[in-house]
């Protein structure tokens, strides 16, 4: 029998994960965020916390309100919905404007308390909290904590050519000296 939006709960049907496998993974990773927050790893500051609210807020605007419209103009594509897409997006940027892991699974808890406030009901609480979280959020901390704290290249050093410098002067340059200009 399907519940109110046709997703049935059979467990252990041919061509489906094994709940077992499905109970490792969420046990695997939070015990992951566990240890990186006794290993104070996961440490944020205020203005982070204040980032990761607006990130949370603002994916549940993109994901309700501004999805929609787009997927009427947007053709569709098998295997892309364009609210989905959308959400992940916020996430990603302000999880690279954050540049902590933990930073995603935490905005992507507040979507789904705010999505549930605002438009699902709390009917499948504390699941999808966990899931949204532990899923979608791991793999955009994962990928933060790989790339040294800098998604996208944000918040790295500028390269410079070592020894290059005007005129045979070894100060640094000035924007009026590169440009060339009187002042």
């Amino acid at each position: 029998m399907a519940g109110f939006n046709g997703i049935e709960g059979d467990l252990n049907v041919p061509g489906e994960i094994p709940i077992w496998i499905a109970v490792l993974y969420f046990v695997i990773v939070g015990a992951i965020y566990a240890a990186a927050i006794a290993m104070k790893r996961v440490n944020f500051n205020t203005l982070d916390l204040v980032y990761i609210g607006i990130g949370g807020a603002l994916s549940v605007v993109l994901e309700f309100y501004v999805g929609p419209i787009f997927s009427r103009v947007v053709p569709k594509v098998p295997g892309l919905d364009i609210s989905f897409a959308l959400r992940l997006f916020m996430v990603t940027i302000f999880a690279a404007i954050i540049r902590k892991p933990g930073s995603a699974a935490a905005m992507l808890a507040i979507f789904d308390l705010l999505g549930d406030q605002f438009h699902y009901g709390y009917s499948g609480e504390p699941v999808y909290l966990i899931y949204e979280s532990l899923t979608y959020g791991f793999f955009i901390d994962f990928v933060t904590f790989i790339s040294g704290n800098h998604l996208f290249g944000i918040g790295m050093k500028k390269m410079s050519a070592a020894g290059c410098s005007s005129q045979g002067s070894s100060r640094p340059l000035g924007p009026a000296r590169r440009l060339k200009l009187k002042l």
